[in-house]
């Protein structure tokens, strides 16, 4: 199973049910190289993965008529990644020895009230006195992950195309009042910006991946 992870506050809100989309830039040729030169030609199923096929306009001197496909499939379960611990005595191992050893020592120790050397999560709050150095969450196992979603929908666009809609479901707070206008897209903006790399900002208008999704049980 594939696994996915998000900012700390991105991964509150989708814990909460309050952001369910995300965009992913576009990793294919030279799609974002020139992104006002390219556009969409084809969306849809080939060989049983959704994808697109990327055209060059005449200003790109690219030839880009191949099936690009998105890393996440409609109705795929992706885990969440999350940063995590287990006991100082441990901040030698690697982070592989270092899960492995709380998997098998984690069932022990609950059984008999002590979870102290099991695996603990960051975002449970506090870190244990007795709590090791932060492990990356890209290194979580699958096997430890608490929370699943379901990519419901898969899509393919220019990151401006988004509406105040798609910025709330990206977890941006909606405004209590209804009068009030709408800062969202530049909300948004502004914390796209903190993450994206060089030449994929807001202003670079790159094409993105956009997953709709769903919170689910492990499958």
């Amino acid at each position: 199973m594939k696994g996915i992870m998000f900012k700390e506050e991105l991964f509150r809100a989708v814990v909460a049910g309050t952001k369910t989309e995300t965009r992913r830039v576009v990793k294919h040729l030279s799609v974002n190289e020139y992104p006002d030169d390219c556009e969409v030609r084809w969306s849809g199923e080939s060989d049983g993965n959704f994808g697109v096929t990327f055209m060059g306009r005449e200003a790109n001197p690219h030839d880009l008529g191949t099936f690009a496909k998105p890393r996440y499939q409609p109705g795929e379960v992706v885990y969440l990644k999350e940063p995590w611990y287990v006991h100082r005595d441990f901040d030698g191992c690697k982070p592989s020895g270092s899960a492995d050893y709380a998997y098998s020592l984690v069932d022990i120790y609950e059984e008999y009230g002590d979870t102290s050397l099991g695996l603990h999560f960051l975002n449970d709050g506090q870190k244990r006195e007795d709590g090791g150095r932060t492990r990356s969450p890209i290194h979580l196992p699958e096997t430890f992950a608490r929370y699943h979603i379901r990519i419901t929908e898969v899509r393919c666009e220019r990151l401006q195309e988004m509406g105040d809609e798609d910025a709330w479901a990206e977890g941006i707070p909606r405004p209590k009042e209804h009068y009030i206008i709408s800062e969202a897209l530049f909300d948004f903006g502004e914390l796209w910006d903190s993450i994206a790399k060089v030449g994929s900002k807001w202003y670079n208008n790159p094409w993105v991946w956009v997953y709709c999704f769903e919170l689910t049980e492990a499958p």
